[in-house]
């Protein structure tokens, strides 16, 4: 048997650390995703919570299509201006409201939401702007079909100039005045 004598050498473990390059690309990712958060949190809180009168009446006008065809009846879209709202309705009852937060809209306000005939266009052409031609409705009629007649939108809010926006017969999307 022999005995193995001799120094012993010492063995360096590498120390477990994070470089100074790694620190320094975790706290850039973190600025840069810190940044990004804040920026859409900002666009958020900036972001006004209740919808336009413009948006209000899109989106009116697409439940009230989307009724008519869905019960097979015809529905009605009109503006209430003591409810400072846009009515959604069929025969026998009110189906949806749509309430325009704009204090301009309420029955104390001076705006106001009216709703014209205008002259069919040809084929894809824009609408005619004639305003002699165009009759003043009470209310919008969509059909079972999901159609109405065209017609045309002037959104008055009594402190910017007066919007006007024509609808065709088959879409919720506006289409352009011939100029």
């Amino acid at each position: 048997m022999t005995l193995v004598i001799g120094t012993r050498k010492k063995v360096h473990f590498a120390q477990k650390a994070f470089s100074l390059i790694e620190i320094v690309l975790v706290l850039a990712l973190i600025a840069i995703v810190s940044s990004a958060v804040i920026l859409n949190v900002g666009s958020f809180i900036g972001k006004d919570a209740s919808p336009s009168a413009r948006e209000s009446l899109s989106e009116a006008i697409r439940y009230a299509r989307i009724q008519a065809a869905k019960k097979q009846t015809l529905t009605e879209l009109y503006f209430d201006q003591e409810q400072g709202a846009l009515i959604v309705s069929s025969k026998f009852s009110t189906l949806k409201t749509f309430p325009l937060t704009d204090p301009n809209f309420q029955a104390s306000g001076t705006g106001a939401i009216t709703f014209a005939l205008i002259p069919p266009a040809e084929g894809l052409r824009p609408f005619p702007r004639n305003s002699d031609t165009s009759i003043t409705l009470k209310q919008i009629q969509f059909s079972s079909d999901r159609t109405s007649t065209p017609f045309i939108v002037s959104i008055d809010d009594g402190i910017n100039p007066e919007e006007t926006i024509v609808y065709d017969p088959f879409s919720h999307f506006p289409r352009q005045l011939e100029e």
